[in-house]
């Protein structure tokens, strides 16, 4: 793993155990205040929806750095090692294609919430809808890095 990655893994790293912990917290929160206080947050379901969408945005780059993506392998143990190598090379720069388009359509549509905020908390939708872009971004990164270092057969 190169040295940004490692910087970008450290941070995306923290950021999904942040989200997650505030996530926990806050659904906790909602929980406890259903039968504790008088009257419940109406914010909580909205923060807690949001945070959920920050986990998957900060930890889907995470496993796909780490391959921990599912895979069906069954048809690749079939080739010999170099086909294996080629195939290998190939899903990472289809990956690297569409995580980039992915990134262009997020931005557009991240532009979207500008013009909206959220009914609950009155926070611009800006930062729901970005989170895709978010996201693409760091996944085309780690798909280009791989890619990168696949070594060829």
């Amino acid at each position: 793993m190169r040295a940004v990655d490692k910087i970008l893994f450290k941070v995306l790293g923290a950021g999904a155990v942040i989200s997650f912990t505030a996530l926990i917290l806050i659904v906790l929160l909602q929980v406890l205040a259903r039968f504790v206080l008088p009257i419940s947050p109406s914010w909580t379901e909205e923060a807690s929806r949001f945070l959920f969408i920050y986990c998957v945005a900060f930890g889907a780059p995470l496993a796909l750095l780490r391959n921990e993506y599912v895979s069906v392998d069954i048809l690749v143990k079939k080739f010999s090692e170099k086909t294996s190598a080629i195939l290998d090379k190939s899903i990472y720069i289809l990956l690297v294609i569409f995580f980039a388009v992915i990134c262009y359509h997020g931005i557009t549509f991240a532009e979207l919430g500008t013009i909206q905020t959220s009914p609950a908390m009155q926070i611009t939708m800006i930062l729901p809808y970005g989170s895709i872009a978010f996201s693409a971004v760091f996944l085309t990164w780690f798909s280009l890095s791989q890619f990168l270092s696949r070594k060829q057969k």
